[in-house]
């Protein structure tokens, strides 16, 4: 019975209580030693004029926070947009911008130690317009012993990026941006419409808003605006609308419209709701809730069982 109560209070002490997050559990520091190619007014990261065919190594100062030897993972990875609208240095791999950017694999630091990580620069021979963007990633290494026997990793991980920035000379440069389409999709149990937005050119995008509109004929089923958001230099950005309501089987007009710090674009799109999504999408109305409450009700549900349990056990007892 005792077992069954400790049960009972860790679950409400999961569902109602908070672990505030601190940088403090961090692991390992990250520092970012200055060079003399920094751009003014731009600390806590590489943003560098760098010179046609230059090389040019940039060095990052770890520190191991705890009394044990760490080892750190480094992957260097170019930066695209996420489906939320941010941009990630962690994920993309590029063979281009490892070519650029070359990094040790690993380092391993002493109980309380440091060390200096050094990356090189390799500048292409042909000078380019506007900007090549990136990063460093510094990771926890994970060994077989923080997994358990299923292979599911229960240690936290921790990671650390330095977005890298990289030019050959100061000035605008011309902007554009097209629509690679739209369509149909289904993300975590929510129908969604997705637009592809491209940015060709090799500049950021800043406080990029976009405006959805769904039309069928010429009745507006859908009108949603985003705004925030930003757009990484050559990239592809994935816009997400959720829908609030099924579409019946047929031909849609999909209008977006897109405004940046550096300019206005409008696009039409069309896309095509077969019978099949159109089941889908009613499923997907019917059932859709936020993950957090599908949590909620399940731990719940777990509650009312032990909870039963624990009636039908006092009854037994009570018989006997």
């Amino acid at each position: 019975m005792k077992l069954v109560w400790g049960v009972v209070v860790m679950m409400l002490a999961v569902m109602f209580g908070e672990t505030p997050a601190s940088a403090n559990e961090m692991p390992f520091g990250v520092r970012v030693m200055a060079v003399a190619e920094q751009r003014p007014e731009t600390t806590g990261y590489f943003d560098l004029v760098l010179a046609p065919n230059q090389v040019k190594e940039v060095q990052v100062l770890l520190t191991n926070e705890t009394e044990k030897p760490l080892t750190v993972d480094i992957t260097s990875a170019q930066a695209t947009t996420n489906r939320n609208g941010v941009v990630d240095y962690e994920t993309a791999q590029s063979k281009t911008w490892q070519q650029l950017v070359s990094v040790p694999k690993s380092i391993t630091l002493p109980p309380h130690g440091q060390e200096l990580v050094t990356s090189t620069i390799r500048m292409p021979k042909n000078q380019f317009d506007g900007i090549k963007a990136g990063g460093l990633t510094f990771t926890e290494h994970k060994t077989p012993n923080d997994s358990g026997e299923s292979g599911v990793q229960i240690k936290q991980s921790y990671a650390y990026t330095v977005a890298v920035l990289v030019r050959n000379h100061e000035g605008d440069i011309p902007v554009k941006m097209s629509s690679a389409g739209a369509k149909l999709k289904m993300v975590a149990g929510d129908n969604m419409l997705q637009t592809t937005l491209v940015n060709p050119m090799p500049a950021f995008q800043h406080d990029m808003q976009v405006r959805t509109r769904l039309y069928r004929g010429d009745k507006l089923i859908l009108d949603k605006t985003q705004a925030g958001l930003r757009f990484a230099p050559d990239s592809q950005y994935q816009h997400m609308t959720v829908l609030d309501q099924s579409l019946a089987a047929g031909r849609y007009r999909v209008v977006t419209d897109v405004k940046t710090d550096q300019g206005k674009w409008h696009f039409n799109d069309g896309v095509t709701v077969t019978a099949k999504q159109q089941v889908g999408g009613t499923v997907a109305e019917v059932t859709r809730m936020p993950i957090w409450l599908k949590i909620m009700l399940g731990i719940i549900g777990g509650l009312l069982i032990i909870i039963l349990w624990l009636i039908v056990l006092v009854r037994r007892r009570q018989k006997k």
